[in-house]
């Protein structure tokens, strides 16, 4: 009786441990998503920092939760153009060797040479010439340049891959019109009759 008794607490205790363990987990995992929020979302990157560094100090953190958490907070200190995320990477790859997708972030990102690990700001002139106009607007893939081509005044683009400029427009052909317009056109066409 006794025996049982003993056994039924050993498995309750270690049943228990089981749930807690699991529990620790999802706790985990559901700080990894507020602190990605808080950086992505709200933008709050140093509220993210703080919370990046309790998922990697925490207990019962695993080492992929905590190369992922130090991968993250890398980000987050590489955005604010922080220094330190150089070392954060550098952590995550001599000490999380065995966690195959952090260290190949971590060492892409030590290779690139951003703005965030060399501390500013990186501006590179991609187009100059006659016919560069301030007022364009880049394209969402960042391979066009919207412009004005003042020298016959219509709209073209300019392909940053291949140098090419493209005109959109024409002047020959009359692209936007006014209602006003086809109203005038309408009154010259078919005149009124009166009754």
């Amino acid at each position: 009786m006794k025996r049982a008794w003993a056994i039924g607490v050993i498995v309750t205790v270690i049943g228990g441990g089981g749930m807690l363990t699991a529990q620790s987990s999802r706790s985990l995992d559901v700080q990894m998503k507020a602190a990605e929020q808080k950086a992505n979302v709200q933008g709050d990157l140093a509220g993210a920092i703080e919370d990046y560094k309790k998922i990697v100090a925490a207990a019962g953190a695993g080492r992929a939760v905590v190369a992922q958490a130090l991968v993250r907070m890398g980000e987050c200190y590489q955005k604010l153009g922080d220094a330190e995320s150089r070392r954060i990477y550098e952590r995550v790859v001599r000490e999380y060797a065995d966690q195959a997708e952090a260290v190949k972030v971590a060492r892409a990102r030590l290779d690139h040479k951003s703005a965030g690990l060399n501390g500013g700001v990186v501006t590179r002139q991609v187009w100059s010439g006659p016919d560069v106009d301030a007022y364009g607007t880049v394209s969402p893939d960042g391979r066009l340049i919207s412009f004005t081509d003042w020298t016959t005044g219509e709209l073209a683009l300019h392909d940053l891959v291949t140098g090419r400029n493209r005109t959109v427009t024409s002047k020959r052909r009359r692209v936007f019109r006014s209602p006003r317009d086809r109203c005038e056109r309408r009154k010259t066409a078919r005149p009124l009759q009166q009754p």
